[in-house]
């Protein structure tokens, strides 16, 4: 299974409210989030010691998952039921809050599906995901 994430150049938007940069650009993503967009599915759970904090949330598919176990628990299903390829259409950040525009290809009902997800940041790491779509 391929799991792409391509740059997409769409420009440098404005400062926000904070004064930080809204991004844009898959470049200019934190590094938990970028790794984690562009680790394959069947890769993810032993990414999640690395990119998550010890208390991550992370809402999908009209369920909650808390702390490090149940995320990797969550990330372990997923890869057992599907495979699929993401594509990163675009990025914006406000202050620790980044919302991710993709589109995911794959065995999955309802195949390709355009996907938000908002991540919250805690310094580096990811503290919380959550999905539309």
């Amino acid at each position: 299974m391929v799991n792409r994430v391509p740059a997409v150049a769409r420009g440098r938007a404005a400062i926000d409210a904070k004064g930080i940069p809204m991004i844009t650009e898959k470049s200019d993503l934190p590094a938990s989030v970028e790794r984690y967009l562009s680790t394959a599915i069947a890769d993810r759970p032993g990414l999640v010691d690395e990119v998550f904090t010890p208390g991550v949330v992370v809402h999908d598919e009209g369920q909650t998952h808390v702390g490090i176990e149940a995320v990797r628990k969550w990330t372990i299903d997923l890869a057992e039921r599907f495979t699929f390829v993401a594509d990163l259409q675009q990025v914006v950040r406000d202050g620790n809050r980044i919302s991710a525009d993709v589109v995911y290809t794959g065995d999955f009902p309802g195949s390709p599906a355009r996907i938000t997800s908002h991540f919250t940041l805690e310094g580096d790491l990811i503290s919380e995901i959550g999905h539309v779509g």
